[in-house]
């Protein structure tokens, strides 16, 4: 039997600041914010250890990308859809392996 065991890695809630909205003319600019809380889907329980190795380059990578994301961007369906996918790479390049299959996402809110 060739097939692995699903593992899951939790990581804590993280809070993030969002690109800004660019308010109306005359107006300041909106901070907005992300709080998310996640798990990491990897393909092989036995790797659990590997992923926690990249956890603090990856909550640096994900800081990364959050910065970039505006909030039409992530609160839209396919805006989560797009931003799982960004977390799944930035941890397999990290991992240098193809190892995360999904993100779940516990607590997602965007403001």
């Amino acid at each position: 039997d060739t097939s692995l065991d699903l593992g899951v890695v939790p990581f804590d809630p993280i809070n993030a600041t969002i690109a800004p909205d660019p308010g109306a003319p005359g107006e300041s600019s909106r901070v907005r914010y992300a709080n998310i809380n996640f798990s990491l889907e990897i393909k092989d329980s036995k790797k659990i250890e590997k992923v926690q190795t990249i956890k603090i380059q990856f909550l640096d990578a994900l800081l990364s990308i959050l910065g970039k994301k505006r909030f039409e961007d992530l609160t839209t369906v396919q805006g989560r859809y797009v931003l799982r996918s960004e977390m799944i790479s930035a941890a397999n390049k990290l991992l240098k392996e193809d190892l995360v299959t999904n993100v779940f996402f516990i607590h997602y809110m965007i403001q």
